[in-house]
C-alpha cells in the first residue's frame, strides 16, 4: 500500500517536472496530503530492524529536488521519529544505480 502511494506521488511529480526549470518541486502542489501527513504508523523505508526501536515517518520535506539528468529523478527527504533526515531517490521503473550520488 505504501509503495502505491509513493507511485501515485511520483506520477504527479512527473507531470510537474516537465514545466519546472528551477530544479525543485513544492510538495504542497504535488501531494498536499503527503505534505500534511504527520507521525505515521509506517516505518521509514529501509530502517526496519527486528527487535529494535521502530523508526516511523514523522513528516515529509516540503521541497523535492529534481536532479538534472536524462530521467530527472527526485530527491525526497523524510524526517524520522528519531529526528534524523532520510533521503530517498524517486524514479519510475528505472535503474536507480545510474543516478546515485
Amino acid at each position: 500500500q505504501a509503495w502505491e502511494l509513493y507511485f501515485l506521488v511520483f506520477k504527479r511529480i512527473l507531470k510537474q517536472t516537465n514545466a519546472n526549470l528551477q530544479g525543485t518541486l513544492e510538495l504542497q502542489y504535488v501531494s498536499p496530503k503527503l505534505l500534511n501527513a504527520r507521525n505515521l504508523q509506517l516505518a521509514v523505508p529501509g530502517t526496519y530492524r527486528p527487535a529494535r526501536h521502530l523508526i516511523k515517518i514523522a513528516s515529509f520535506s516540503p521541497i523535492l529536488t529534481v536532479i538534472t539528468s536524462k530521467q530527472k529523478p527526485r530527491k525526497l527527504m523524510i524526517t524520522g521519529s528519531d529526528g534524523k533526515g532520510y533521503q530517498y531517490l524517486l524514479k519510475g521503473h528505472e535503474n536507480l544505480r545510474q543516478d546515485e550520488r
